[in-house]
């Protein structure tokens, strides 16, 4: 034992960092939320239409029209610029074919959803040579040998004829599927449909549907679809639901997000226009995203999907705002009576109107829809953020759906920006508040204990939307290993975290709004981010029951050498009289004309410049410095590294131009590891301290704040260790203490058959091992599931699987004489079997 001990001892010296884990299977902990890990969809990047929603032709109703290019401009290489006018005229995505003549039509429509149809006429066609019109799809149509595709079209003649038709998906000049049909035309709409299966894969095919003799069609709602997720008609894309399936959700959130408010009142998410037959859903413009949503995926689509999930739907309706407006909050029966109206027919029988609906559009059984959140982001600490008396909003909503549905349990809106602490600011009662955080991976792994000290006995908490979403690329393994620590966060305290779900899902690759996303894809192709599979590994892998788990590892000290620096953000200021001095008076660093020897020149050109345009006056007799430049991150550090852990940096500063105010930069030891006094900023609202670790920055808890310009304001932040206060005018702003992000967070759980499921992640760069106690018995070795790789690592198209899990079996037991070796920037997942 001695000797194994020893070994131990001598093994885990070769590591600068070390860990030792203690597990004790008989200490039960906490019940983990069986609803932990569910879904949040939004029609955003082309999420649904060109997305999830597996029609293939866009524009399939001729809705869609050009609307130009009006606020855009373009060189033509003569030196001119131009924009381009709107043309009504133009079918987008749609075009002739050998000769055929197109053009929007609107008369003798087929219904009054419908407001475009297009006219069709052909003056010279053949079997050998027919003409038509040709759809490019969403960025191209992928055709794969053998599988079914269906087309449907709405059609009507002038005449009543008998008509030949050629269909099918070309390449270039290659037919990859072809089919010859005849079908009698009248002079009513009717729907035709007719199958083909392509000989050939490829991933960017063309539709055509052509006519073999001349003549004239109207048609209408033109729809192809591919085998769909489920076999559902009018369904899912198959790839991409079975990467839903894949995550396990206990719920899904939809539609939005902003897709629910809308822009305008028109263009807000109106579920009673989305179900029925598809030819009789008019679309809208989805403003916030910048395209036409068809639809097609309508609130009938969102509970069929929920159910093919095994998830639960949650259906977030709207309060009476949009981005820009709102309608009077004592003016709101409507959007309540339509949130009524969607869980009767969500829930409702025979008897009931909307419950009959939902059975003439195919499902008899009730959805069970039984979770309903109230708004959208809409409450603010500032009402005009979208927020206008949320809280008499909610009010209305709440009484009127419990007095109805007393069961369902209905989720408020918190403040979604601006504060790491969400509060609900009223004395309604509410079931869940939905907390929504866009942060920086070292924000995320800074969090870990972050549920720590809620409320036992207050509301719920759903984190309904939270990713990293800055420096982190277009979604690295750092950002995944950020949010895998708060993940495990929310696991530790889930008698307080209900329910949790990763924003955004999809993105479409060539429409890329908002980034990152977790699955990614074109036409034919799909693939995942990092994030991805730490969502996959952790809902495959959470236990019922936390059982006792501590962790202690070595910790690396605070650097005590460090500069300080100057900045601005969308702002010109300047400062004068920067100075540093120890607790007890020393002064280590002062800018003081004539600028002694003593210290570096002013000559700012010797200064660490990020960006910005900086000059210093040595001529003035106070120095100043000044940043004239209005552009974000304008950064100077001073050259004279000092030495020390505690200590006091003052400067003066003015706004000269801009809307913020001053970076005050302090505990620099690198470009990527520093920490800043933010004054005036987020449009000159807030003060916080900021910390840039590893080139990710975290907001601390910030407080409302203001400055005006050309007034000289006296900054002072004193150091003590991890210990900071902030003074403007000799007034203490914020005293906060920030501590580095551990390298390892560990947790470890029991699942209802008793097996021990144990989550490690180290995000350090360096491998760490971990001498493991484990009270518990268990059967011998382990499965361990790790994905790691470095911090920058991303899964593009080129490279979709740089980044992925990987599992082995390890035959030797976990802990005892042998400690585990937790890679560096890792997810481990380990498995024992009771």
């Amino acid at each position: 034992m001695a000797c194994a001990a020893l070994a131990l001892l001598f093994t885990l010296a070769a590591y600068a960092q070390t860990a030792t884990l203690n597990i004790d299977v008989n200490q039960k902990g906490i019940d983990i939320s069986p609803t932990l890990y569910g879904l949040f969809y939004e029609e955003i990047n082309h999420a649904g239409d060109g997305g999830l929603y597996a029609e293939l032709l866009r524009n399939r109703s001729f809705e869609e029209v050009d609307h130009g290019i009006p606020n855009r401009r373009f060189d033509n290489g003569r030196g001119e610029r131009f924009g381009r006018p709107a043309n009504p005229n133009l079918l987008p995505y749609w075009s002739a074919v050998e000769g055929a003549d197109i053009k929007p039509s609107t008369d003798n429509l087929m219904n009054a959803a419908q407001k475009r149809a297009m006219k069709l006429s052909v003056e010279s066609a053949t079997k050998a040579k027919p003409a038509g019109v040709r759809n490019t799809g969403y960025w191209g149509i992928p055709a794969v040998k053998g599988n079914k595709y269906t087309l449907s079209f709405w059609a009507r003649a002038d005449e009543k004829a008998r008509m030949s038709f050629t269909t099918g998906l070309k390449d270039g000049d290659n037919w990859l599927a072809k089919k010859t049909f005849r079908k009698t035309v009248t002079t009513e709409w009717k729907k035709y449909k007719v199958t083909f299966k392509p000989s050939t894969t490829a991933d960017n095919a063309d539709f055509l549907l052509l006519l073999n003799q001349p003549g004239t069609l109207h048609l209408d709602m033109v729809s192809l679809f591919p085998p769909t997720y489920k076999n559902r008609e009018n369904g899912c894309r198959r790839d991409l639901a079975e990467k839903l399936e894949a995550l396990r959700p206990k719920f899904l959130r939809f539609p939005g997000g902003c897709f629910v408010e809308g822009m305008s009142r028109e263009s807000a998410y109106d579920w009673k226009r989305t179900v029925g037959p598809v030819e009789e859903r008019p679309g809208h413009m989805n403003e916030n995203w910048g395209y036409l949503c068809t639809d097609g995926m309508g609130f009938h689509e969102y509970l069929q999907l929920a159910e093919d999930l095994g998830a639960a739907p949650l259906y977030v309706v709207n309060v009476g705002i949009w981005h820009g407006g709102f309608q009077p909050f004592d003016d709101i029966g409507a959007y309540i009576q339509d949130a009524l109206d969607a869980l009767e027919y969500a829930n409702g029988d025979a008897s009931t109107r909307w419950g009959k609906e939902r059975i003439r559009n195919g499902h008899p059984k009730p959805f069970g829809l039984h979770l309903i959140e109230i708004g959208n982001e809409n409450y603010q600490a500032n009402p005009a953020e979208q927020s206008d008396h949320y809280a008499e909003r909610y009010a209305q909503f709440y009484k009127a759906i419990k007095e109805q549905y007393p069961e369902v349990q209905l989720i408020g809106n918190v403040e979604s920006w601006g504060t790491d602490y969400p509060t609900w600011r009223n004395e309604n009662p509410v079931d869940l508040l939905d907390e929504h955080y866009y942060r920086s991976p070292s924000w995320f792994a800074g969090k870990y204990h972050h549920y720590d000290s809620y409320d036992r006995n207050g509301p719920k908490i759903y984190v309904g939307e939270y990713a990293v979403t800055s420096n982190c690329g277009e979604g690295n393994l750092q950002a995944a290993l950020g949010e895998a620590i708060y993940m495990m966060g929310m696991e530790n305290n889930s008698d307080v975290v209900a329910m949790a779900s990763y924003a955004p899902i999809f993105v479409n690759w060539h429409d890329r709004h908002w980034m990152p996303d977790m699955i990614r894809y074109d036409a034919s192709r799909s693939w995942v981010s990092p994030s991805y599979y730490v969502q996959q590994l952790m809902a495959e892998n959470v236990g019922t029951q936390l059982v006792g788990s501590t962790l202690m590892q070595t910790k690396k000290e605070k650097p005590d050498r460090f500069r300080v620096g100057l900045g601005s953000w969308n702002t010109a200021v300047e400062y004068k009289g920067l100075k540093v001095t120890t607790p007890e008076g020393e002064t280590l660093y002062e800018q003081v004309p004539p600028f002694s020897s003593r210290w570096p020149s002013i000559d700012i050109s010797s200064w660490i410049i990020s960006d910005g345009t900086w000059d210093a006056d040595v001529l003035d007799p106070q120095g100043i410095i000044r940043q004239t430049a209005i552009k974000e991150n304008c950064v100077a550090i001073c050259p004279h590294e000092m030495q020390g852990r505690d200590y006091d940096v003052t400067v003066q500063a003015r706004r000269t131009d801009g809307l913020e105010g001053f970076l005050l930069v302090f505990d620099y030891t690198s470009e990527k590891n520093y920490r800043w006094f933010n004054v005036a900023g987020w449009g000159n609202s807030q003060h916080a301290v900021e910390d840039i670790s590893n080139g990710s920055k975290s907001t601390l808890r910030g407080v409302r704040g203001a400055i005006e310009s050309n007034v000289w304001y006296t900054l002072r932040v004193e150091v003590r260790g991890d210990s900071i206060k902030c003074f403007i005018d000799g007034e203490l702003i914020q005293e906060v203490t920030v501590t580095a992000p551990d390298a390892l967070y560990a947790n470890a759980e029991t699942d209802a058959s008793g097996n021990l499921i144990v989550k490690i992640v180290n995000f350090g760069e360096d491998d760490c091992p971990v001498a493991v106690s484990l009270n518990g018995t268990f059967r011998k070795g382990y499965t361990v599931t790790t994905l790691q790789g470095q911090p920058e690592d991303e899964n593009t198209p080129d490279e979709p699987d740089r980044i992925v899990p990987r599992t082995e079996t390890v035959s030797t037991p976990f802990g005892g004489d042998a400690p585990f070796l937790a890679p560096g920037n890792s997810l481990s997942i380990i498995r024992l079997r009771r």
